[in-house]
């Protein structure tokens, strides 16, 4: 650019000095650079922009205990919804300025019937500080009633539970050919079984007494076991009333009504179990896997979380050296335990990661007295064994590496009653252990409470009567919310 042209300065017209000249250009030239002299450069007094400062955001998060199964879905106020599939840390992905409010709520519940979850110090506002303190606790919800029933003498008994001291409560009973089997995990439906004739019963639970109202039924049955899983979607039985066939039946159960309603085929365990007593019928606590005993022998089966159907993991059982009085699964689904009241020994075999129970890398079996019934403590870490003809109750810490037993003390129960069935329940507060044979009050039977030490697993010293009534040689008490 010809800046002698655009400033319209002449160099030879002008009697200035080169000097002179040469400061009279450069002032031009940084008048012209400004938009000087009134051109169209930028308006006159404007200020520069300046940026907000971008203020500081903070996290949300917390921690799930307890949890069962998947379905467990959090919410918050800010438009989050987080699905949590295990117990451990979470956290939601919007973060917060300072004084913004947080409420965390539960969407959806687990579709594991067995636990509720609740939400502790959920809401407040952010304080220049991430927020790490959320509680996701779930836990089994309080039994409200209990169901006992006497094949003796065809009675069923039902009881309301003080929360407080596990005392049973007598609401009514009942006498007639249905012996109890189950209760949904939702605590709505009964399921009973009918001898003469040869039905399974379903009846709804009155929310207020426990009382039932028979409302369906399924014909030509005849089973004395029964087991729902824990989603409460499929109910599971062996029907022999289908010899010379023995099948593993399954059912859907309707989530409004709890009507059953056959699916599949069934599975002939005739061939694996050559038995007409089966006597065993369980299922994991995540409702992946289900067992089937005969006092020796136990099947495993797979279960279809999506349609319900079982299949056999293996066509071998496994066969346990000695005949056996009970075999349950212990709540990480890892161990199985057997009760040999023959020779006075519980064995423990290990529960593989495709379900199947079997002896390898199991613990040496525990020589307890005489163990006819196991029961184990919500939380995996105790087990108990009867032993009614040393008239004790065994209590055992549990190894939660390889599964074995270790005992912590024989809680005496007066010497007048034999102890035979133990039930533990769901929060694991109580022992249940029902006993017969009262020597004070000839033909009297009854069931002792036990309290649980939340820290050491041990039965308390002093039992009381769970109840005024007598239970006339119950074979189950079964225990609802």
């Amino acid at each position: 650019m010809d800046f002698r042209k655009s400033t319209g300065i002449n160099e030879t017209a002008l009697p200035y000095s080169k000097i002179g000249y040469a400061f009279l250009l450069a002032s031009a030239i940084a008048m012209t650079g400004c938009g000087g002299g009134g051109g169209s450069g930028s308006e006159e007094g404007k200020q520069p922009e300046v940026s907000e400062p971008i203020a500081k955001t903070y996290t949300v998060s917390g921690e799930v205990t307890g949890l069962l199964g998947t379905g467990l879905v959090l919410q918050s106020n800010f438009g989050e919804i987080l699905e949590i599939a295990e117990d451990g840390k979470f956290q939601f992905a919007k973060a917060l300025k300072s004084e913004e409010a947080y409420e965390i709520s539960i969407k959806n519940q687990p579709t594991n019937l067995t636990r509720t979850c609740s939400v502790a110090q959920g809401s407040g506002a952010i304080a220049n500080a991430e927020v790490s303190n959320i509680k996701i606790i779930c836990s089994a919800p309080n039994a409200r009633f209990a169901y006992s029933f006497s094949s003796s003498n065809d009675e069923l008994s039902i009881f309301k539970i003080d929360e407080k001291t596990g005392e049973l409560n007598l609401v009514s009973s009942l006498t007639g050919q249905n012996s109890f089997l189950a209760a949904h995990p939702s605590g709505r439906f009964a399921y009973s079984y009918n001898l003469i004739t040869a039905e399974l019963i379903v009846s709804d639970i009155d929310k207020e007494t426990g009382a039932l109202t028979t409302t369906s039924s399924v014909p030509d049955i005849y089973s004395s076991r029964l087991i729902i899983d824990p989603t409460g979607r499929f109910a599971y039985f062996v029907n022999q009333h289908t010899y010379p066939n023995h099948l593993l039946e399954t059912y859907a159960i309707d989530p409004e009504s709890g009507k059953l309603s056959k699916i599949g085929q069934g599975y002939n365990i005739i061939h694996s179990l050559p038995s007409y007593r089966y006597e065993y019928i369980k299922i994991d606590p995540l409702g992946k896997y289900l067992y089937i005993g005969d006092n020796q022998s136990t099947l495993s089966f797979s279960i279809d979380t999506k349609t319900g159907l079982p299949s056999p993991i293996s066509q071998s059982p496994y066969i346990s050296q000695q005949h056996y009085t009970d075999f349950v699964i212990d709540p990480s689904a890892r161990f199985a335990y057997f009760a040999h009241q023959g020779n006075g020994q519980i064995t423990i075999a290990t529960i593989d990661t495709k379900g199947e129970i079997s002896a390898v890398n199991a613990p040496p079996p525990v020589l307890g007295l005489d163990p006819l019934k196991i029961g184990f403590h919500p939380n995996g870490r105790f087990a108990y064994a009867t032993n009614p003809i040393s008239l004790k109750v065994s209590s055992y810490s549990v190894d939660s590496t390889d599964g074995s037993l270790t005992l912590l003390s024989a809680s005496q129960t007066p010497s007048y009653f034999y102890p035979e069935l133990i039930t533990i329940d769901p929060t694991g507060q109580f022992a249940y252990v029902s006993t017969t044979n009262n020597m004070l009050q000839p033909g009297f039977n009854n069931a002792l409470v036990f309290f649980i030490n939340p820290e050491t697993g041990e039965l308390g010293s002093t039992p009381i009567f769970a109840t005024k009534a007598n239970i006339t040689y119950p074979n189950a008490l079964i225990l609802t919310r």
